[in-house]
């Protein structure tokens, strides 16, 4: 599923769960705040862009703005046209996690029984490779995610092993020559959504089986320092497995706030990048869509209304304490 919100709303709804998470800091103060206290959004406005028919995966924009995505059931990637029409645009057996690269070469993580596999492809949806072992000569078992490292040409992408597998799970680093390198083995309990922040300097990692969020600093291109705990997200049930729901896939707005879909639940949910603050955004229907959010029109004019006020009362007391403090003799 794809998140996509305007710049001028994601700028308010930024500032809106950052005041959302300064409230809930105060709440959390009292001895009587329950978990069920926890604000929450209303539920976005949503458009259905294209209805698959059954399980969609790897939502990604290439450069000319065409929308690509994992028809994962069917063994395709599905090229969606501007009138919302699919048409299959390559072949990849159980495709999760898609990106394109600087280059142009889109790079999907395919899932296939015999043996996982990162997949190359041109432009046109040709195979052009396959990387199937990492630097160890062991074979790949399910690539799920990818997250893109913009500044050194390579990519991040996690290996979480078959699904209910009970296996080590893993993050790999392939650079910009396609050399693989393992930078965890066996820390992250099914490690899902990745995303890079665009500085470069760290990683997010969904650890899907634990409900939780985990970061790593990076120390280099083939080196993680070890995994921190981001966020542990609220305990919901699972419709799907009736265990816990899980994050899922990953990505980053322009004020990094960090957005995922809540596999199990058909909702998604939120993380601001300075405070470890979860806000539930509601239910989608659970259907495989794709769907395009943006904020309802009274919750922008409230959040711009608001920080506008904060904002000016804030700079017009700096002001006066700036004047009145340099006018003010020291000696």
């Amino acid at each position: 599923m794809l998140f996509k919100v305007s710049p001028a709303r994601s700028l308010v709804l930024g500032l809106g769960l950052l005041s959302i998470c300064g409230v809930e800091a105060l709440l959390a103060q009292r001895e009587d705040f329950r978990a069920s206290d926890r604000l929450k959004l209303p539920v976005p406005q949503i458009e259905t862009v294209v209805e698959l028919p059954r399980f969609g995966e790897g939502v990604v924009f290439d450069r000319q703005g065409r929308l690509f995505i994992s028809d994962a059931f069917n063994n395709v990637v599905l090229l969606i046209s501007e009138t919302g029409e699919a048409q299959v645009w390559a072949n990849v057996s159980l495709p999760n996690g898609h990106k394109v690269l600087a280059d142009g070469i889109h790079v999907v993580m395919e899932q296939a029984e015999s043996g996982g596999a990162v997949v190359y492809l041109n432009a046109e949806g040709q195979i052009v490779n396959r990387l199937r072992q990492d630097e160890q000569g062991r074979m790949l078992r399910s690539p799920n995610d990818i997250a893109v490292d913009l500044q050194n040409g390579g990519f991040y992408f996690t290996d979480p092993g078959p699904f209910m597998a009970d296996a080590p799970g893993r993050i790999y680093y392939v650079n910009a020559a396609g050399q693989i390198c393992t930078v965890s083995d066996g820390e992250v309990d099914f490690p899902n959504g990745i995303v890079l922040r665009p500085d470069g300097n760290t990683l997010l990692v969904a650890e899907s089986l634990q409900n939780r969020v985990l970061e790593f600093l990076v120390e280099g291109p083939c080196q993680l320092g070890p995994a921190r705990i981001f966020a542990t997200l609220p305990s919901q049930p699972n419709a799907w497995t009736n265990g816990e729901a899980e994050p899922d896939g990953m990505a980053l707005d322009k004020l990094e706030i960090c957005m995922w879909p809540i596999s199990g639940q058909g909702s998604f949910g939120y993380l601001t990048p300075m405070v470890n603050c979860w806000v539930h955004s509601g239910q989608a229907p659970r259907q495989s869509r794709i769907w395009l959010l943006g904020v309802p029109t009274w919750m922008s004019c409230m959040f711009t209304l608001l920080t506008a006020i904060l904002l000016m009362s804030l700079s017009r007391g700096l002001a006066k304490c700036y004047s009145r403090c340099g006018s003010m003799n020291w000696t």
